[in-house]
């Protein structure tokens, strides 16, 4: 999902209409009001998020952004800074958020294949059955729907797998 314009410029499109932007096989929109595009254009391009383990992480407001939970936070709270970073949902660790980052960055890349992103999504989805609970769980609470389906249907392979 595209965040709003850095430079305060209208982008062809009215007020308040949802812009939509295609993450693995869903599309994700937010909101492209006057209100957001003013506010994206007095902030930095960065929104600094706080784990539960009290970690600040530093994250491209373009990524972050791709989360309607972070969306809503930054959007309501007015947050995002290092004074003021957004409280993370307890299932959300460092490791985790690091994930999800990365599966966002990946896919928020405009010009990839759908061959490049299945084998991106392979590769990422090497991981322990724990690990792969807790991005599950991270996802869902950030509501990253797109990396929710993917996580939750290789935790299904691996059950069918061991029955």
């Amino acid at each position: 999902m595209d965040p709003p314009r850095d430079d305060g410029g209208e982008s062809g499109m009215e007020a308040n209409q949802e812009s939509p932007h295609t993450v693995g096989k869903h599309v994700v929109s937010y909101s492209d009001s006057s209100e957001d595009r003013a506010q994206a254009s007095s902030s930095t391009a960065t929104i600094w998020l706080e784990t539960v383990d009290g970690k600040l992480e530093e994250v491209e407001r373009e990524v972050a952004l791709l989360s309607p939970f972070l969306q809503r936070e930054v959007r309501r709270h007015v947050c995002g800074t290092p004074e003021s970073p957004v409280m993370l949902p307890k299932q959300v660790g460092v490791e985790v958020l690091g994930l999800m980052m990365e599966y966002c960055r990946f896919h928020l890349a405009i010009g990839r294949s759908d061959k490049e992103r299945k084998l991106f999504d392979e590769k990422f989805l090497r991981l322990d059955t724990r690990r792969l609970c807790e991005l599950t769980s991270g996802a869902d609470s950030l509501e990253l729907k797109p990396l929710v389906d993917l996580t939750s249907r290789a935790l299904a392979r691996k059950i069918e797998g061991k029955t």
